[in-house]
């Protein structure tokens, strides 16, 4: 997904990376220490981390804290983990990729349902095709993601999904709008 937002850019030159990874299992201690090794090679000179994971990110963010750059360096992470949202409340987190589990939940139901009345995935309301990275033909159904910044972090309190009080840990009241 992100290729398809940067490729051009990076193609053109206009991005560069200067270091992507594979962080086995997720782990945001590998993250971490990954962060940190491409921080040094670059010598801190780092304007971005696109981030694949929330906890990831948590790693990444720990490894710029530690150079005085958290904050500085804007920071992506997805899953909506009530850590995260607490990092982009402070502003170590730029943005955190949320997906709405009442809508997955919705979705899923009524997937269900339609396979009942005929089992063919591509006959589901809603599924499109669908290629893999290793060539394999699926039906999906795709819902939009939301990207939650502190401009909106008041849909993921709406929601339900997270609390004030934990949201807002350590964020100076009135800084952010979801934090009163």
């Amino acid at each position: 997904g992100a290729e398809k937002v940067i490729g051009e850019a990076v193609a053109a030159g206009d991005i560069t990376i200067v270091g992507e990874d594979y962080t086995d299992n997720w782990d945001p201690a590998n993250a971490q220490a990954t962060m940190e090794g491409f921080l040094t090679a670059e010598n801190n000179a780092i304007d971005v981390a696109l981030v694949q994971n929330d906890g990831m990110a948590g790693g990444v963010i720990a490894a710029l804290e530690a150079q005085g750059l958290a904050g500085q360096v804007p920071v992506s992470g997805q899953d909506g983990d009530q850590a995260a949202l607490n990092r982009v409340a402070l502003g170590t987190q730029s943005v955190d990729v949320w997906k709405d589990a009442r809508a997955l939940g919705t979705a899923a139901g009524e997937a269900a349902i339609g396979l009942c009345a005929n089992p063919d995935p591509a006959a589901v309301a809603g599924a499109a095709p669908f290629t893999t990275p290793g060539g394999n033909e699926l039906s999906s159904i795709f819902l939009e993601p939301i990207p939650i910044t502190q401009d909106n972090l008041d849909l993921v309190v709406d929601a339900e999904w997270i609390s004030t009080e934990d949201l807002c840990q350590g964020v100076e009241a009135g800084s952010v709008a979801a934090c009163p």
